[in-house]
């Protein structure tokens, strides 16, 4: 089979006219999706400079904005002084008779907010391109999935990986340890900056006591936030605690019972916290648990 190349295809549809008004682009790698989603944009748009410079080329990022997702207010009118997807629509485009806008992680996008953009995707203004970046694709209401053309986003190479993590700012010694934890490079780069910087601190406490029996159990602290927030960060700390421990299973000083004993209660944890169990709860007798030589 053939390798999907979507820059190529997107070129290939714009050739004959074939291009659809509104884009879901789905992968493993939020870096990547979005550099898919900035050609076929600069390629609809002619840009030849830096997209940054191009007057008629937006993009919504929710890390920027330091948000989890967009908001109803970021894709209609509601508050002012916060930049919308329908105030970018009201006027014409300033350098030509096309605009692209870029909406990045919209499987983060609430469902008020999914839904606030069924109208713009089904029918936006001539000349506008609509591209969608999601790495979870269930989290998309399959309202808006009906409007928007769909591409599965092929993997990037170990190489795109490593460059994607370097322009990251990740060191190699970070990267190798976040793939460990994660298993793929591509759920490395769809974590947040703040989400990899939060298991970087937390490896070395975490690599010591699963190398050595005298260690002391860590904390497993999953910080400040709401509910959802917290349950999220308890999930991806503990599941890279059994990431690291599989990856280096062979190397630990820990007898072959114990290191099971621990992934077990690390493992039921994790399905408390799937469960809606609280997740300080969960930690705190996660950690009782653990300390039970």
């Amino acid at each position: 089979m053939s390798h999907f190349d979507p820059i190529a295809h997107f070129q290939h549809e714009l050739e004959v006219g074939r291009q659809a008004e509104a884009y879901l682009m789905v992968g493993g790698s939020a870096p990547h999706l979005r550099e898919v989603g900035e050609a076929c944009a600069k390629a609809f748009l002619g840009a030849r400079n830096a997209l940054e410079d191009h007057p008629d080329y937006v993009v919504f990022d929710p890390e920027v904005l330091g948000i989890n997702g967009l908001k109803v207010e970021h894709i209609t009118h509601r508050k002012d002084g916060v930049r919308c997807v329908s105030e970018e629509l009201r006027f014409r485009p300033l350098a030509g008779s096309r605009r692209a806008i870029l909406l990045l992680d919209a499987h983060q996008i609430n469902p008020d907010a999914q839904a606030a953009l069924l109208k713009t995707v089904e029918e936006p203004p001539p000349g506008t391109l609509l591209i969608l970046t999601a790495t979870q694709l269930s989290k998309i209401s399959l309202a808006l999935r009906s409007r928007c053309r769909t591409w599965r986003i092929p993997s990037p190479s170990a190489e795109v990986l490593e460059r994607q993590a370097a322009g990251a700012g990740l060191s190699e010694t970070d990267w190798a340890s976040l793939t460990q934890a994660l298993g793929f490079g591509e759920k490395v780069l769809a974590l947040s900056r703040a989400d990899r910087a939060f298991l970087i601190q937390q490896h070395s406490g975490i690599a010591a006591w699963l190398a050595a029996p005298q260690c002391p159990c860590p904390d497993f602290a999953v910080g400040e936030g709401n509910l959802g927030e917290k349950r999220a960060r308890a999930e991806l700390l503990l599941s890279a605690t059994i990431g690291w421990a599989t990856a280096t299973y062979g190397l630990l000083q820990l007898p072959p019972a114990e290191l099971d004993r621990r992934l077990g209660h690390l493992q039921d944890a994790i399905a408390d916290i799937r469960a809606q169990v609280t997740p300080d709860m969960v930690v705190e007798d996660l950690v009782l648990q653990l300390k039970q030589a």
